[in-house]
Formats: structure tokens, C-alpha cells, sequence
């Protein structure tokens, strides 16, 4: 008998450790069953495969455990639980093996998650601080600007009017079609899976990690742990859509002409998206349902690869604020059509081929590979095109757009462009070269590992986007960051002793702190996800069960869990920085350049005038006085007056 509440599971676990017993195999499978009737333990011994009605069972070689509670079938109620363990026979002639094992019962009577749902909301919300922070870091000078005109809470709403009623929201539109299309058709998918898994019992059809499973309460045999650890995907997701129409507003409120959010809205809807798609995965987890956990982790990163690509671009009726923009935005409906189109297609049917139960034909596979083969070629070869890596005759003329003169920024301004320009020109194209052909080793690499099976179809695709980005990324980034950091220092001006220029330093300085601090959460997040990983769809599901772990954090999350929370975290901190490539508000990228020069020329004079005082006090002092040891240490505005007052001293 067993008294227990609503919230309260037993745990059956079955130990094989079979090395010490001769003709033993500790790595042959078995069979587990738990059962309340001793019909279905009889049908159970007579065919392990066989579903039995009302009861669990699961395959192991080592490990293995069943979660009963109010939740599953059986339920976990007073009276007699029947246990059964078979050895599947080794062959027709039904010989099997001997296999020692040990079982162990515990029984928790009750425990909790609602309060530890809301911790992990409330923790979550201090990814509302990180855009404060990447404001503070990447945008000073508007910042100034928006103090003197604050926030006003009729200009937002005017943008929460123009959501719906006007503006250019084209992706963020498209995203949220494809969130409503793809949510709804994997939870039909992701249900059917998990109901033919609780009528027949059979565990193996999803992969949980039973050492740290708790199911959801009296309501559903799932782990509630796995589903409500997506939640930061969404916070993050609401925090950057709240985030990015406040900045709307004040763009508004500025009489900015220049602005478009619509990439800012779509990463915030791909974060709630990404976290509706996980969160069905958990339910069911297995190698064909993985594609669902990775859909808009594939939206995601495309959108950063367009981001990146978009502030370098010409926008319809915008200001050209560089000629580094040679090439028109990527177009919304070839985005989808070509980029977002195949790789769902491409996915599923990689996806497909990998099931043990429904694998393609040879034939077909090698007809899928050929296709995919041919996409992926075309795509390196567009991005060729996109990173100005092709020659001349192979790039195909832009009409240039007009340029509002009324918006341009001071001949100060073009002149630091100009230098940015050219820095960025002469130091970004080998760079780019050789980012781009490690990049393509590495496709092809993976590629050929994805043909051997050696790496999930899934994994492929979603690391190669992943890899594209952060290439982009290097390869924008870092030359920028260089030229600037070489903009100081040949302008001679020290920066140690000027405050006003150590604000820009600082500024540069914080900007690689915060990318590296981002990369560091991201490395961290991977490091959960593949060294610590608690399943492996890609095996059988008793092999997968080896590599289940016990509850990470306060008797609830486990290390996949942290997965979720730091990768939503670091990839926040990415996506600002993806933000701010992109430049969404072309007006305030100019304002920042204004701001910036005003600086630098203001340091200029200060210098000069410095250096003058400096040249009067040791012209008018008495040559006594002056110091001998070195007869060029005085220092004046221009080389004919220094040598002059060389040649006045004593010395």
C-alpha cells in the first residue's frame, strides 16, 4: 500500500553491471515492465514487444528507469504493481544471454515546481538589463540625445498603431506567418507521437532523461522540468520586442525619416517561437521530432545572416551613408523561397532518412543528397557574390539609389567615413577571402560527415548557420573595431591623458568586452549542450538512457536545462550586437558619427592649443632654467617652431 499526494511519483530503476558473470553481456538489451495486472506481465515474458494495456516498459543494457505517477498509465495509486525483466532472445532459436540485475524503488510522496517555474522566470528577467547595457555600450551618443527628448508614451503607442496599420514589417510579418504554420502543424505531430507512446507504453518511442523527470502535475505524462526550461526563449523574446519599439518611439519622437525595426520585431518573435518549438520537442523527444526543436534556431540565425548583410545594403527610399553599399537588401519573399523554404524541406527529409523505423530508399537518398549538394553549392556561391569575393565581370550592376543631402552627415563626418571606409576596404578583403574559404572547408567537411552518418542531419545544417554567422560577424566586426583603433592612433593624440578621448577608447574597449563576454555565454551553453548532454536521439533509446543524469539544480533542472537558459542569455547578448551591425535606425547612425566627430575635431584644437602653451612657457623661460640633457625635448605646434625654439636655448 502506498499512500501518497497528487504530486508524488515512483521510481522503478533497474542497475546491470554483468562484467564479473561469465557468459554475461552488460551491453545486450533487456526489457523492463511495469505493470498493475499479472495478465500483462505473463504477455509481457511471452513477447517483450508486445504493448501491454496500463502498462510501461523500456529497453536497457545498463540503465533503466520508469516514472510512475498520477499522470501515467498506471497510475500511481494504492495496490499491487506486477515488475517484470526479460532478455530479448539473440536469435530465432530464442537463445539468450544471462544478465544480472539489480532493482531499486524509490518513492518521493511529493514535490513542487510551480515556485521553481517562477524563479526561472524571475531569473530570466534580467535579461531585461542586457540591452540597457548594450545601449550603453554601442549607441552613447544617441543616448545624450534621447535624455534631452525622453520617452513619451504617445509615440509608443503610435508605433504599436503602426504594427498593424502601417510601416515596413515585411520579415517580421513573414515570421510570424511561419510561427503560426510550423507551431500548430509540430504540435499535431509532436502529439500523435507522444499518444502512440502513453497507448502502448513503450518508452522508447521518446527519449526523456528519467533520472530527473517529473512528470506535470495529475494533467500530463511529460517532464515538466524540460518544457518550463524554454522559458527564457520567450521572456527574452517579449523583452526584445518591448525593447526595440521603445527605441521605434524615440526615433519617432526625433522626427527621424531613416528607420526601419522590422529585423529588431522578427528576432524577437523567433525567440518566442524558437521557445513554442522547443518546448514541444520536450514533450516527445526523439530523433525525428529534433527537426521542431531546431526550426527557428534555423530562423534565427538566417535572420542574423540578413542582418548583417543589411547594414551594408541599400534600402528602398533610404540614405546610402557609405560606399561600402554596393549590393540591395536581401528581398523578403527570395528569403523564404530560397534560404528558409529548403532548409525546412532539406531538414525534414534529412531527418526522415535517419529514422531506424521509416528510413528512404537508397535511390531517393542519393537523389536528396545530389539536390541538397547542388543547394548548398549555389548558396556559397551567392554568398560569394554578396561579399564582393567574385570578379568584376560576375557582378551585376546596382542602379545607385538617391541620396537625401538634406540627411548627410558634416564634411567632418565624411572625412572620418571616408577613413572608415577605406580601412575597412583595404583590411576586410583578404580577411574575407580567407574566412570565406576556411568557411567552405568546413561545409564540405561537414557535409561529407553528414553522408557517412557520422553527424545528425539537424546538427549539420543549424552549425552551419551557426558558423555562417559567426564568420559575418568576424569578418564586419573586428576590421571595423581595428580601423578605429588605428583612427586614434595615428591621429597622435595620447590616450591616457585626454578624457575625451577615452571615452571612445572606452567605448571600443567595452564593445570587445561585451562580444567576448557574449561568445563566453554562448561557449558556455555548448558546453552544457554537447559535453553534458543527457540523451542522444541519433542512438538506440537503451543506449541513450546511458548517458541520463540526475537533477543538475534544486531537484528539478538538469545540465540541458542550463542549456536553455544560457543559450537564450548569450544568444540576446549576440543579437544585439547582430542589431547594431545591421544599423535599423540609419538616422541615429549618423547622429553617432556627427557626436563623434564633433569629439575629435574639439580634441584637435585642445591639442594644439596645449601644445602652443607648452611652446610659449619654454620660450619665455630663462635659459638657465632650461634643462640641457636634452636639447629637442622642448615640443611646439609645427616642426619650424620647435626648431626655433631649439635653436633659442642655451643648450
Amino acid at each position: 500500500m502506498i499512500e501518497t499526494s497528487q504530486l508524488a511519483l515512483m521510481q522503478v530503476a533497474v542497475y546491470s553491471n554483468d562484467s564479473d558473470v561469465p557468459g554475461s553481456s552488460e551491453s545486450y538489451e533487456a526489457k523492463l515492465l511495469v505493470t498493475r495486472t499479472f495478465d500483462s506481465l505473463e504477455d509481457f515474458y511471452t513477447n517483450p514487444e508486445y504493448g501491454t494495456e496500463g502498462g510501461l516498459r523500456l529497453s536497457f543494457t545498463s540503465f533503466g528507469m520508469i516514472t510512475v505517477s498520477n499522470a501515467s498509465n498506471p497510475v500511481l495509486d494504492s495496490g499491487m504493481f506486477f515488475i517484470g525483466v526479460t532478455v530479448r532472445p539473440k536469435s530465432r532459436a530464442r537463445t539468450v544471454e544471462k544478465k544480472r540485475v539489480v532493482l531499486r524503488i524509490t518513492v518521493v510522496r511529493t514535490y513542487s515546481y510551480v515556485s521553481k517555474i517562477i524563479s526561472l522566470f524571475f531569473f530570466s528577467l534580467l535579461g531585461t538589463f542586457i540591452p540597457l547595457l548594450a545601449r550603453c555600450i554601442f549607441d552613447p551618443v544617441n543616448n545624450k540625445e534621447a535624455a534631452q527628448r525622453p520617452f513619451q508614451f504617445k509615440f509608443w503607442l503610435l508605433t504599436l498603431k503602426n504594427w498593424f496599420w502601417s510601416g515596413k514589417k515585411g520579415i517580421t510579418y513573414f515570421t510570424f506567418l511561419l510561427a503560426c504554420l510550423l507551431v500548430v502543424s509540430a504540435f499535431q505531430v509532436v502529439h500523435a507521437k507522444y499518444e502512440d507512446m502513453a497507448s502502448t507504453g513503450n518508452r522508447d518511442i521518446c527519449f526523456y532523461n528519467e533520472k530527473c523527470y517529473r512528470p506535470y502535475g495529475t494533467f500530463y505524462d511529460v517532464s515538466v522540468n524540460g518544457i518550463a526550461s524554454n522559458l527564457p526563449f520567450m521572456v527574452h523574446g517579449l523583452v526584445l520586442i518591448i525593447y526595440y519599439s521603445i527605441l521605434e518611439s524615440l526615433c519617432r519622437a526625433r522626427n527621424h525619416k531613416y528607420f526601419d525595426y522590422s529585423i529588431p520585431y522578427s528576432f524577437g518573435l523567433a525567440f518566442i517561437s524558437e521557445g513554442f518549438g522547443s518546448l514541444l520537442y520536450h514533450i516527445c523527444p526523439s530523433q525525428i521530432i529534433f527537426q521542431f526543436d531546431t526550426l527557428f534556431m534555423f530562423v534565427i540565425t538566417i535572420i542574423m545572416i540578413v542582418g548583417i548583410f543589411e547594414g551594408y545594403s541599400i534600402r528602398e527610399n533610404d540614405i546610402k551613408i557609405t560606399e561600402l553599399a554596393r549590393h540591395k537588401t536581401i528581398r523578403i519573399p527570395k528569403l523564404f523561397a530560397f534560404f528558409v523554404g529548403p532548409i525546412y524541406f532539406f531538414n525534414f527529409m534529412g531527418n526522415f532518412s535517419a529514422s531506424e523505423t521509416s528510413s528512404l530508399p537508397e535511390p531517393l537518398m542519393a537523389a536528396f543528397w545530389v539536390m541538397f549538394g547542388v543547394w548548398l553549392f549555389g548558396i556559397l556561391l551567392w554568398s560569394s557574390y554578396k561579399l564582393d569575393l567574385l570578379p568584376d565581370q560576375l557582378n551585376p550592376s546596382i542602379a545607385e539609389v538617391e541620396v537625401d543631402h538634406s540627411a548627410t552627415i558634416s564634411s567632418n563626418g565624411l572625412e572620418l567615413e571616408d577613413r572608415v571606409k577605406v580601412g575597412i576596404q583595404k583590411y576586410s578583403y583578404p580577411f574575407k577571402v580567407g574566412a570565406f574559404l576556411l568557411y567552405c572547408l568546413l561545409v564540405g567537411v561537414g557535409f561529407v560527415m553528414t553522408v557517412l552518418g557520422t553527424v545528425p542531419f539537424s546538427i549539420y545544417v543549424l552549425g552551419t548557420l551557426i558558423v555562417a554567422v559567426v564568420v559575418l560577424t568576424l569578418v564586419f566586426f573586428i576590421p571595423l573595431i581595428w580601423t578605429l583603433v588605428r583612427f586614434f592612433y595615428f591621429e597622435g593624440i595620447k590616450v591616457v591623458f585626454n578624457c575625451a578621448i577615452s571615452r571612445h577608447f572606452l567605448v571600443i574597449l567595452g564593445v570587445v568586452l561585451y562580444v567576448l563576454v557574449g561568445c563566453g555565454v554562448t561557449a558556455v551553453s555548448l558546453v552544457f549542450f554537447i559535453v553534458f548532454s543527457v540523451t542522444d536521439k541519433s542512438l538506440a533509446a537503451s543506449q541513450s538512457r546511458e548517458l541520463n543524469q540526475g537533477c543538475y539544480l534544486n531537484d528539478f533542472y538538469d545540465t540541458h536545462d542550463f542549456w536553455h537558459l544560457f543559450a537564450s542569455f548569450g544568444l540576446m547578448m549576440m543579437t544585439l550586437i547582430n542589431v547594431q551591425i545591421s544599423k535599423p535606425c540609419r538616422d541615429c547612425y549618423l547622429s553617432y558619427l556627427r557626436g563623434r566627430n564633433r569629439h575629435l575635431d574639439s580634441m584637435a584644437v585642445t591639442k594644439r592649443a596645449a601644445d602652443l602653451m607648452r611652446w610659449k612657457m619654454r620660450a619665455t623661460t630663462p635659459a638657465s632654467d632650461k634643462v640641457c640633457s636634452n636639447p629637442r625635448s622642448s615640443v611646439g605646434p609645427t616642426e619650424t617652431e620647435n626648431t626655433t625654439a631649439a635653436e633659442q636655448s642655451p643648450c
